[in-house]
């Protein structure tokens, strides 16, 4: 058994290498632990199935979270290209031939509401179909609380979509931890393009010190479904640094 288990720590050693840092991190931390486990006073078969069976399903997981969005944090800059406070791992489909639109372009709004303090937007191609990625963010006062601008926001969307509401919503980190952000998502028909589809659109807020951050994604709903567009989104909320 001990045999088999230093075999078993010299493969996670080895595989931690390729991994992104968190990864590396996690697979350090199981290979010293499993060492231990020998070292001190040796593992049941039972326990060591156990062990390797959980950093298994936790390295899978890793692995398909930097399968699809960057390694490293993109900072969220308000319209005036100030910081926001927040950062995320955007996903890998926003790449350099995504395109970059500024707030003040009148195609870089959705086309049934204006997001207020609307930074920039990406058109992404996806499979031939068109997807959208969008940036605000709204300075952070007395005034301006969070449950002002959720409220704000959501009035404005239901002008289009009467069914909108904000949920909390639990999204797994990239270390498989667990960080609560705000959503609302609505489906139905939408223009892409010069297109109408059966659309839908998530938007989330979440808030640092100093600004409320609303990031949207909007793609047909087969289209985005099919390519993981919108779960690519969340595991990409999931990575967000600096909220308060």
């Amino acid at each position: 058994m001990h045999a088999s288990i230093h075999v078993a720590v010299d493969v996670l050693t080895t595989h931690h290498r390729s991994l992104p840092g968190t990864a590396r991190r996690f697979t350090a931390a199981w290979a010293v632990a499993l060492a231990a486990c020998v070292g001190l006073s040796g593992c049941s078969s039972g326990e060591y199935t156990r062990r390797m069976d959980e950093t298994t399903k936790k390295l899978q997981k890793l692995g398909d979270i930097a399968a699809v969005i960057y390694y490293d944090p993109s900072p969220v800059n308000d319209a005036a290209g100030r910081a926001t406070g927040i950062r995320l791992r955007l996903p890998l489909i926003i790449d350099g031939n995504a395109k970059s639109m500024t707030g003040n372009d009148p195609t870089a709004q959705p086309p049934f509401m204006e997001l207020p303090g609307l930074a920039y937007s990406y058109e992404i191609q996806m499979g031939g179909q068109t997807a959208f990625a969008y940036f605000a963010s709204v300075a952070a006062d007395e005034e301006k609380t969070a449950e002002v601008v959720a409220q704000e926001v959501q009035a404005a969307l239901r002008g289009s979509f009467s069914s909108a509401t904000w949920t909390d919503t639990a999204l797994e980190t990239p270390d498989g931890g667990s960080v609560t952000v705000k959503l609302m998502s609505v489906t139905g028909s939408q223009k892409f393009s010069q297109d109408v589809e059966d659309g839908r659109f998530d938007l989330y807020l979440v808030s640092s010190a100093t600004h409320h951050v609303l990031i949207g994604w909007r793609a047909p709903v087969v289209a985005g479904t099919t390519a993981g567009f919108f779960d690519n989104a969340a595991r990409a909320l999931g990575s967000v640094q600096g909220t308060t």
